[in-house]
C-alpha cells in the first residue's frame, strides 16, 4: 500500500511504511512481561549522571528515569489529534479503519505501539491486539490486549505490567481500567518499589485505585509479602504515588529473627512546612521490647541538616555487656552473680552542610550507647553501621588565594581494641597561593593541632599528648600544553611539638626540619577507536616523577595522625608515603607510570581505564612508623 493521508473523524491518521521495525510481541509471562517493561526506564547508579546518582541513598543501586513528554501534564489528551503510522492500513467505507503491523499511535502526551488497531470511526472505540504498550505522565502499561474510546478516554487493558513513574511503583494485573475521570483501577494486581529482579517484598490487593492528581493510592484486601511469605494482611491501605510531600504513614518493615523475633517498625511521615519534616518510627522487637526513632531534615537557602535519634528503654535481651542469654549462662556456671538489668539503647546523628559566601560549615556527629548497638539492633534511618564512629565539625573560608580550616575530630570505638585514637580538640589550617613573574608559583602554609585522648592506662611514646606546629612554604613552576605537562617543585617542611607525659629520655619540645623536591612530566596520546559500534577513542598517558626528600630522625616523635597508606597507582606520585604529617618519609626515587582510557567520543564516558607503574628506589628508606627500618 502507497503511503496515505486521511481523515479519521476530528483525528488525522497518517499511514507510511516505515524501514525500521520494532517489535512489540509482548511476553506472555507476568514477571517476563514486568521486566520487559521496566527494563527501558530503570538505570543502574552507574550509568547515571554524577549529580543524580549523588543524591540516591546508598542502598539504591538506580533511579527510574521518567520519559520527557512534549506537552505540560495537565493538557486535556482528547483535545489534540491522533496520529498513527504502520505498514498496512486498510480504510473500509462502513466506518472501521484497521492498522497492522508495528503500528505507533500517539495523541497529546499519549503514545502507544501495537501489532494490530481496529478503530471504529462511528464509536471513536479503538481496540488494540497482539500486545500493546501504553505511556503515559502517570504510567506507562503493558499488556495483551486494549480497548479505548478516543472521546471519553476510557480504557482498559488486559494481563498488563505497569509502572508508575511518580512513586516508582512496578507490578502487574489481571486488568487496568480507566474511567472519564482518569481514575486507574487494577484489578487482582501485585506491586513493589525494589529496583527491577528484585522482589525481597510485593503488595498484592483485590483492587488497586489511583485517582487523577491524587496523593494517595487505595488498596483493598492488601497482603504483604516477604520474599513471597505472607506476613501482614489489612482490608484497606493508603499509600503515596506522588512525590508530593503528604503526612501519613509509610510502609511498614517486618523483620523476623530467630534472636529476637517478630521486629516491626510503623513510620509516620510529619510534613511540618516546605523546608523542613520529620518522621516518627515506632518500633516493636518481640524480645527487646518497644521503642521509638525519629529523624528531623531542615532545608534553607545557606543550610541542609539532619537530626536523627533512636531510643529502646529497658531492652529485655541486653544489660549494657552481655546479651540475656550469655549472661544467664555465666551465672549458671558460676562466673557472674546477680539479677540480669536491661539497659537502656540509644543511638543520635546529626548531619550538616552549609555554605554562605565564602563560608562552608559542615558537621558529621554519631554516638550509640554502646559498641553493639548496630549489631543487635541496626536502624533504617540515614546513619550507617561502622568500626568506628566519625565526630567532626569544621569550619572552611575560601577567598583569592587564602584558605581557612578550622575543625575539630572525635571517634567512637565499636571494636575491641584498647587505645583510644588521638582527638583533635581543635586543628587550625591556614594557607595563601600566590603567583610571581615568570609563571613561578608559591605557597605559605601553616597548621596548628591540640591532640589528646585518655592515657591513664597508657605509657610510652604512646601516652605522649600535646600540640603541634607544622610550616611549610613551598614553590612550583608548571608548564602545561595539550600534549602534556612538566611541573617543578621544592619546599621546606617544618614541624615543632609542645608535647607532655613525654618517657625518660624523650624530648618534651622536639622539631624536625626537611627540604624536598620534585619534578614530575607527563605526555597525553589519543586516537580514535570504533567497539562494537561506538566510537571512542584511546588515550595513552606514560608519566615520571623523581622525588628527593632528605631524611629526619623520627622515632622519637608521637603518632597523632600518621599511618601507612594502602599503595595504590596514585600514591606512585605522592611525595610522602605516609598521611598526616609525624612521619615524613625520606625519599631519593623515581617514579614511571602508564595509563590508557577508553572514553564514549559523543558523551566522555570512560568505559575502562588500566594503569601500571612502578618506583625506583635510588637510597634505602629509613623512616618508618615505629620499630626498625
Amino acid at each position: 500500500m502507497s503511503p496515505c493521508q486521511f481523515r479519521l473523524g476530528r483525528s488525522v491518521a497518517n499511514l507510511a511504511r516505515v524501514s525500521v521495525c520494532l517489535c512489540v510481541l509482548m511476553p506472555v509471562d507476568a514477571a517476563l512481561a514486568e521486566d520487559s517493561l521496566v527494563d527501558g526506564y530503570w538505570k543502574p547508579r552507574a550509568s547515571l549522571p554524577a549529580g543524580q546518582a549523588s543524591q540516591l541513598p546508598e542502598y539504591c543501586d538506580g533511579a527510574y528515569i521518567k520519559p520527557k513528554f512534549p506537552y505540560p501534564r495537565s493538557i486535556d489528551t482528547s483535545s489534540y489529534p491522533l496520529n498513527a503510522e504502520a505498514r498496512a492500513g486498510q480504510y473500509w467505507i462502513d466506518g472501521e479503519v484497521i492498522l497492522s503491523g508495528d503500528v505507533r499511535m500517539s495523541q497529546g502526551n499519549r503514545s502507544l505501539e501495537t501489532d494490530r488497531a481496529t478503530l471504529d470511526r462511528n464509536t471513536r472505540e479503538l481496540t488494540l491486539s497482539g500486545g500493546v504498550r501504553v505511556q503515559e505522565p502517570l504510567v506507562a502499561v503493558q499488556g495483551a490486549h486494549a480497548s479505548m474510546n478516543l472521546d471519553s478516554q476510557v480504557a482498559t487493558v488486559d494481563d498488563v505490567a505497569f509502572l508508575l513513574f511518580d512513586a516508582d511503583i512496578r507490578g502487574t494485573a489481571s486488568a487496568l481500567g480507566r474511567d472519564e475521570a482518569g481514575t486507574l483501577t487494577l484489578s487482582r494486581n501485585n506491586f513493589t518499589r525494589c529496583e527491577p529482579r528484585n522482589n525481597g517484598w510485593r503488595m498484592s490487593s483485590s483492587n488497586l485505585e489511583v485517582e487523577e492528581g491524587a496523593l494517595f493510592a487505595k488498596a483493598r484486601n492488601a497482603t504483604l509479602r516477604l520474599k513471597g511469605v505472607p506476613v501482614f494482611y489489612t482490608p484497606y491501605i493508603r499509600f503515596p504515588v506522588s512525590d508530593k510531600r503528604q503526612s501519613g504513614f509509610l510502609f511498614p518493615t517486618v523483620k523476623v529473627a530467630s534472636d529476637d523475633g517478630l521486629d516491626l517498625e510503623l513510620p509516620y511521615y510529619l510534613n511540618l512546612a516546605p523546608n523542613y519534616d520529620a518522621t516518627l518510627i515506632p518500633r516493636y522487637i518481640a524480645e527487646r521490647g518497644a521503642g521509638l526513632a525519629g529523624e528531623f531534615r531542615h532545608l534553607s537557602p545557606w543550610q541542609r541538616t539532619t537530626m536523627t535519634a533512636a531510643l529502646l528503654p529497658g531492652d529485655d535481651g541486653y544489660d549494657g555487656v552481655y546479651e540475656k542469654d550469655d549472661f544467664e549462662r555465666l551465672v549458671a556456671e558460676g562466673a557472674l552473680s546477680g539479677d540480669f538489668d536491661p539497659a537502656d539503647r540509644w543511638l543520635f546523628a546529626l548531619d550538616h552542610l552549609g555554605g554562605f559566601g565564602n563560608v562552608r560549615t559542615y558537621v558529621d556527629y554519631t554516638a550509640v550507647s554502646d559498641r553493639d548497638y548496630f549489631r543487635d539492633l541496626g536502624t533504617d534511618l540515614e546513619v550507617s553501621s561502622q568500626i568506628d564512629l566519625e565526630r567532626r565539625g569544621e569550619i572552611r573560608y575560601n577567598s583569592g588565594g587564602v584558605h581557612l580550616r578550622v575543625w575539630a575530630q572525635q571517634f567512637q570505638r565499636l571494636d575491641e581494641i584498647t587505645v583510644d585514637p588521638y582527638e583533635r580538640l581543635p586543628e587550625l589550617q591556614v594557607s595563601y597561593d600566590g603567583s610571581l613573574p615568570g609563571g613561578l608559583e608559591y605557597s605559605l602554609a601553616a597548621e596548628w593541632a591540640s591532640f589528646t585522648r585518655d592515657n591513664e592506662e597508657l605509657s610510652g611514646l604512646t601516652a605522649m599528648v600535646g600540640e603541634r606546629l607544622h610550616l611549610e612554604p613551598g614553590v612550583r613552576l608548571p608548564f602545561t600544553w595539550p600534549w602534556g605537562f612538566l611541573t617543578l617543585g621544592g619546599g621546606y617542611r617544618y614541624t615543632e611539638y609542645d608535647l607532655k607525659d613525654v618517657p625518660d629520655g624523650v624530648a618534651a619540645n622536639p622539631d624536625r626540619g626537611i627540604a624536598m623536591g620534585s619534578v614530575g612530566a607527563g605526555l597525553f596520546f589519543e586516537r580514535e577507536v570504533n567497539w562494537f559500534g561506538t566510537a571512542l577513542v584511546q588515550t595513552v598517558e606514560p608519566r615520571v616523577f623523581y622525588l628527593y626528600q632528605e631524611f629526619a630522625d623520627q622515632q622519637n616523635l608521637p603518632r597523632f595522625d600518621s599511618s601507612t597508606l594502602t599503595f595504590g597507582y596514585d600514591q606512585l606520585f605522592r611525595d610522602n608515603r605516609f598521611s598526616g604529617l609525624d612521619r615524613i618519609g625520606d625519599a631519593n626515587q623515581v617514579s614511571v607510570g602508564l595509563t590508557t582510557r577508553f572514553i564514549d567520543a559523543r558523551s566522555g564516558r570512560q568505559y575502562l581505564r588500566a594503569s601500571v607503574g612502578e618506583i625506583v628506589y635510588f637510597r634505602d628508606r629509613e623512616v618508618t612508623l615505629g620499630g626498625d627500618p
